[in-house]
């Protein structure tokens, strides 16, 4: 799957993406943006433009489940995904991680680790996370 983690203004993410047991990407970029927003996509790759999709109509209910994101929306910040069947948009004000390697990073981030060294200490210990650790910083000036 993947690892994501935001603290801190940052947000960092890993470059694997697996097939089952198998590695096929080291260098795949997680990172989608539409226009202003960034979209730093885990989960099934085929899900992701359906996601981007309900965030970007507002969709109240979707049929897959396979994708999860860190939004970047101007100043706000988001966790979306779906869970039975019904589209979520949560707020993030707090460090937070998604994907498989989530409670690696967040334990790292908990122990005062900022967001790239939760990635990279996340990645000593999922199998699915790994590659380059990209980074990609939050403006949050306003003018």
């Amino acid at each position: 799957m993947t690892t994501i983690a935001y603290k801190g203004g940052i947000v960092a993410y890993d470059s694997r993406v697996t097939a089952g047991s198998q590695i096929c990407s080291d260098s795949f970029d997680k990172r989608v943006a539409v226009g202003a927003v960034q979209f730093f996509m885990v989960g099934t790759t085929s899900d992701f433009t359906a996601l981007i999709e309900a965030y970007m109509t507002n969709a109240k209910d979707c049929d897959y489940n396979e994708a999860n994101a860190l939004v970047v929306d101007g100043y706000n910040i988001y966790v979306i995904g779906v869970e039975d069947d019904l589209f979520y948009k949560c707020p993030v004000t707090y460090p937070t991680a998604l994907g498989s390697g989530t409670s690696h990073a967040l334990t790292a981030m908990d122990m005062g680790a900022d967001a790239v060294t939760a990635v990279k200490m996340a990645i000593k210990r999922d199998s699915n996370s790994g590659g380059k650790v990209r980074r990609y910083v939050i403006n949050k000036s306003k003018g």
